[in-house]
């Protein structure tokens, strides 16, 4: 017992002494650290202050849409776009869409372009925006050959959404009445779900 007595003291000697050996690196070490944290919770309740701002100027567009001052609703969804939240920004341009707030078509599209385009939109979530543009661009009968090419670019990655680009340009294809290519991305998307 008199043994394991003597070898912890020794061992906490020889922590101390580790420490008293190089103490200003290792208070240089500790600074460090703690500035680290300090700045990483700086950060991270900025990320939050940013998104509650937003999150209201999204909620204060709902409620001018709703009391049909379009004009005004439609400043605030523009800012919401621009700033490139990576869920508020394209909730603001399908609620731009479903609004018909912008007359201007080649508008939408660029606002499409700002939000696909954006760091801080994922992979999945790009291509969902790209359906979704293509989507668009089908109604309103804009540039058929670069909605292909949207679709095509989903198609030809592994994307969750290869699927429903497969199935749009077969849609697309049969509305145009050109069966043999509609046929061809139909038996695509059936060798797909299997």
């Amino acid at each position: 017992m008199a043994d394991d007595t003597i070898s912890e003291k020794n061992k906490f000697y020889q922590i101390i002494n580790f420490f008293k050996k190089k103490p200003k690196l290792y208070i240089s070490i500790g600074v460090l650290i703690l500035l680290i944290i300090v700045f990483v919770t700086f950060l991270q309740g900025r990320d939050v202050k940013k998104n509650i701002e937003v999150s209201n100027q999204y909620n204060q567009a709902l409620v001018l849409i709703k009391d049909k001052k379009f004009t005004e609703s439609k400043i605030f969804l523009d800012k919401i776009i621009d700033k490139e939240h990576r869920f508020y920004s394209p909730m603001s341009l399908y609620l731009i869409i479903e609004n018909d707030l912008e007359k201007d078509k080649s508008n939408v599209l660029l606002s499409f372009d700002k939000i696909i385009n954006s760091k801080k939109i994922d992979k999945e979530q790009q291509d969902l925006i790209k359906i979704k543009k293509a989507l668009f661009m089908f109604e309103n009968n804009i540039q058929e050959d670069k909605i292909i090419n949207i679709l095509k670019e989903i198609i030809n990655s592994d994307s969750k959404w290869r699927p429903r680009a497969i199935e749009l340009i077969g849609d697309y294809y049969t509305h145009k009445g050109e069966n043999l290519k509609a046929d061809e991305y139909f038996k695509l998307l059936n060798s797909e779900i299997r």
